[in-house]
């Protein structure tokens, strides 16, 4: 509603008022239609009509295009008029890699790439998403065909025009780093996993704790990076996993520990989290524990705007 219901002569409404309000009404729905989809002013606009055009047009894309979001290897067939195509890729997160003696090493995340495509160069597209640390791909005509454009792991993030590539901060975080493990012979302490690290939308995951000297106890557990939505209206990576703790031992027992897993990476592309690293004592009193496994890395995502 742009303007209040003025009432005439006790609560009568007169037949040039009510036109003049009709009018307004119908002006401000018109103009909120039309100035909400095309960015402009919202002055004279229905501001719940102009408010909704524009989170219309943001769902699709912006400036007229219709988004596909792609989770799954397919093949995208181009409807019949298409005259621009845009893809952006993010490739699959690395797993961390399993603990030894000391921790592993969180795995990198995934490289994020926006390029824009000649439409009259294929008919259709195959879209391979990566996983386990496998690049983001789109295929001329099919997912056999010639590269068009690739989002690898650890590639950073790239934004393609006719003038060269610009960078972004959009690619995922790599995960943490696992602790070291206790080792007795050796003097020296458990330590706690590192933190994964953080994309502009996502957070971080946290690293596990070390094992407490000497009270039997294993690693911590790494916490998994945070994800951000395939819908989101900026595409963006997602946070590393974070390292297991380094394990431990119980002199009581004559035991070593275990050291913990590391956490997941966030979708999409978070690094895993590096496994911690096992705890150690005398050979005569126990032996090793078991080192951490490393965490899984978020899966990748491709994006298609077409119009």
């Amino acid at each position: 509603m742009t303007g209040p219901i003025v009432p005439i002569e006790g609560e009568v409404l007169g037949q040039e008022a009510m036109q003049l309000f009709l009018q307004q009404q119908v002006g401000g729905v018109s103009s909120g239609i039309t100035e909400g989809w095309a960015g402009g002013s919202s002055d004279g606009a229905d501001p719940d009509v102009f408010d909704t055009m524009a989170a219309i047009k943001a769902m699709v894309g912006g400036d007229g295009y219709t988004r596909v979001n792609i989770t799954a290897t397919t093949t995208w067939t181009k409807p019949a008029g298409t005259t621009e195509v845009i893809v952006v890729g993010i490739a699959a997160g690395q797993n961390g890699a399993g603990g030894g003696n000391d921790g592993g090493q969180g795995g990198q995340g995934g490289g994020h790439k926006a390029q824009a495509l000649d439409p009259s160069a294929f008919s259709s597209l195959g879209v391979v998403v990566g996983t386990n640390g496998a690049a983001t791909q789109f295929r001329a005509n099919g997912t056999g065909g010639a590269i068009l454009s690739e989002a690898v792991v650890g590639g950073g993030g790239a934004m393609a025009t006719q003038f060269g590539y610009t960078g972004t901060a959009s690619q995922a975080a790599s995960g943490g780093t696992g602790g070291t493990g206790f080792w007795q012979s050796g003097g020296r302490a458990s330590t706690g996993g590192q933190n994964g690290g953080a994309s502009p939308a996502a957070t971080s995951g946290s690293g596990g704790s070390a094992a407490a000297a000497q009270s039997g106890s294993d690693g911590g557990t790494g916490t998994g990076g945070g994800s951000v939505a395939a819908s989101a209206v900026v595409p963006c990576g997602g946070g590393g996993g974070g390292g297991g703790g380094g394990g431990g031992s119980n002199f009581l027992s004559g035991t070593a520990t275990n050291g913990g897993s590391g956490g997941a990476g966030g979708f999409p592309g978070g690094g895993g989290g590096g496994g911690g690293g096992r705890g150690r004592t005398d050979v005569t009193f126990g032996g090793s524990g078991t080192p951490g496994t490393g965490g899984t890395g978020g899966a990748g995502l491709a994006i298609i705007f077409y119009r």
